[in-house]
């Protein structure tokens, strides 16, 4: 990551989002690398989100000094801990491409065939990633072209709506 990617990416998420999410990043690979090691795919894309809700609360009631604030401004939170996942996420790709040399395609490419990793079948996540950046409005039916057998109906509503979100910060 340059140094122009790093000050872009604070100024568009901002500073507390940014250092939240480089926590949740880590926090998620730890637990990819222990407690959830056999754990199946889905379970992988919504952890940074969950991660990132949750450290956000717990920031938002340390920083205001008051648990009432998480209760007050529930939705405020719930959608800046969605930030802090979409951009533990991106940083993720980002190590990912950079660190450890994948490299494959676009950030927002990579982030979403991460998060759809354990929806589509095998081997389909990059076609289905670039399909999808092409044209959001048309995840459900990409995903839905590309999905594993045991994927029900339920699941893909609800990774296209965690998709426009992330793709709302990524893009």
């Amino acid at each position: 990551m340059t140094f122009f990617e790093i000050i872009d990416l604070i100024t568009f998420y901002g500073v507390d989002v940014v250092v939240l999410a480089i926590a949740t990043a880590a926090l998620t690979q730890l637990l990819k690398t222990t407690l959830l090691k056999k754990a199946p795919n889905k379970v992988y894309t919504f952890i940074p989100f969950l991660i990132g809700v949750i450290l956000y609360a717990i920031y938002a009631a340390i920083s205001r000094v008051s648990f009432c604030y998480i209760a007050e401004n529930a939705a405020y939170i719930f959608e800046q801990g969605i930030k802090v996942g979409a951009a533990a996420t991106v940083i993720y790709v980002l190590y990912e491409q950079f660190v450890r040399g994948k490299v494959c395609a676009s950030v927002p490419e990579n982030a979403v065939a991460e998060i759809i990793q354990g929806y589509v079948a095998e081997g389909y996540e990059a076609a289905a990633a670039a399909e999808i950046v092409a044209a959001p409005e048309t995840a459900y039916e990409i995903i839905d072209k590309y999905r594993r057998e045991e994927v029900g109906d339920d699941e893909i509503t609800a990774l296209c709506r965690l998709l426009v979100k992330v793709l709302q910060y990524v893009n």
